[in-house]
Order: structure tokens, then C-alpha cells, then sequence
């Protein structure tokens, strides 16, 4: 007579179990340029946050406080908010 072997696995299985509240997620955006009618598309979207391309002035490698303040009026005339900025030189040089 031969002898059946019943195995039961040691991880019991559970119905996944969701969060009570929704994810604080966020559509957010990188591209260039940061100008009014960039930031109307992204509106026109969904998008509300975006990492922001400040308009710098040749030559330099930093944007002035005037330079930022002007990208801020800008996106927030359009309800985005500037979660960060790009630095010019680690932008890619691979097109």
C-alpha cells in the first residue's frame, strides 16, 4: 500500500490589502523652456509641478534671484509649482 504525503506550504496566503487613502502623488515634468506657453500646455494636462528651466543670461552660470523670481510669477500664474531648477551644466550634451 502506498503512504500520500500532504505538504502545506509555511507562508500563508492573504488577500492583498489596499490602502485607506488614496497615494499623495504628484505629475510633475522636466523639459525646457520654462515660458508662458510651455507652462499653459502643461496646465492644459494636469501637470502641477514641474522642475524648472530659469531663463539665465549668456555668459553666466547661475540664475539671478531676479531670473528665478520671474520663472515663479510665471508658473504660478498658470498653477504649477517649481519643485526644483536646473543647473546648466549638468544638462546632458547628448542630443
Amino acid at each position: 500500500m502506498e503512504t500520500v504525503h500532504q505538504y502545506h506550504s509555511p507562508v500563508s496566503v492573504r488577500a492583498p490589502q489596499f490602502a485607506s487613502e488614496p497615494s499623495l502623488m504628484k505629475l510633475g515634468c522636466q523639459s525646457t523652456p520654462t515660458d508662458t506657453t510651455h507652462l499653459q500646455y502643461f496646465a492644459r494636462y494636469g501637470v502641477t509641478s514641474i522642475f524648472g528651466y530659469p531663463e539665465i543670461a549668456e555668459g553666466r552660470l547661475y540664475a539671478t534671484v531676479e531670473e528665478l523670481q520671474h520663472m515663479l510669477y510665471l508658473a504660478g500664474n498658470e498653477g504649477i509649482s517649481v519643485e526644483g531648477i536646473a543647473l546648466p551644466f549638468l544638462t546632458s550634451t547628448h542630443n
